[in-house]
């Protein structure tokens, strides 16, 4: 509401929490969320003096990591959106042409969606960074023009529904370098290596330990170092 005199927390604290009893009851606080400000955390212990707070923080998170049906069907959806914004990289970047025109046609391919379902702005905007770029995350995009026999590391997500699924690529345009390919076949390899570990009863960290493990011992076989975490793809026209 953004005025001085009264709060969004005044009315929830008097109107709805004391208004049903719960008053006096423990209340959960996510305290470390953006959405939390100190003057939000401030109005609810004024007006709810005997309620006893604790820090809730990712508790809500926590509890939609198992989805239901509905929701894997509106995430499957956009990985499909996900995968035609990749092909449409693809298809449009080339030497000359300036990031932010690609971006603007990743954004037309994400937004129109697929099978007659129509795609959401996404919760991260695209990401390229360009050779030695890459070493800083989290990039966005400019008004400079990619160039021949050089990589660019694309981070995006397709959404649907305010379901995200997102994926990294790398794109090379020119012919990779022998050590690009070796690589590449590492981190593949690392990847089905990890999926092999996503079922039931495992952890995520089952996942994670099976890719890098697998990674580590396929480099240092090949004597390739690897350190980008993602799908690579190399094009060579």
């Amino acid at each position: 509401m953004q005025l001085q005199v009264r709060h969004p927390m005044d009315y929830l604290s008097a109107e709805v929490i004391a208004a049903r009893g719960w008053d006096k009851k423990r209340i959960g606080v996510e305290m470390d969320n953006y959405y939390i400000s100190a003057r939000a955390y401030a109005s609810l212990t004024q007006h709810l003096p005997h309620a006893k707070f604790v820090d809730a923080t990712a508790l809500v998170n926590w509890q939609r990591a198992v989805k239901s049906a509905r929701e894997i069907e509106y995430m499957r959806m956009a990985a499909r959106i996900l995968e035609k914004m990749h092909a449409r990289i693809l298809d449009k970047v080339e030497p000359g042409m300036k990031k932010c025109d690609l971006v603007a046609h990743i954004y037309e391919a994400g937004i129109t969606g697929v099978e007659d379902h129509g795609g959401d702005y996404s919760a991260i905007v695209a990401l390229l960074s360009t050779g030695s770029d890459a070493a800083a995350p989290h990039l966005t995009w400019d008004d400079s023009k990619f160039t021949a026999n050089a990589r660019t590391f694309s981070e995006i997500a397709g959404c649907f529904r305010r379901y995200h699924c997102p994926q990294s690529r790398t794109v090379y345009l020119g012919t990779p370098p022998q050590h690009f390919i070796e690589g590449e076949k590492v981190v593949i390899e690392g990847i089905e290596a990890g999926l092999a570990q996503a079922k039931s009863g495992n952890k995520t960290e089952d996942i994670a330990n099976a890719f890098s493990l697998r990674c580590c011992v396929n480099a240092a076989s090949r004597r390739t170092a690897v350190a980008v975490i993602g799908s690579a793809r190399v094009s060579a026209p």
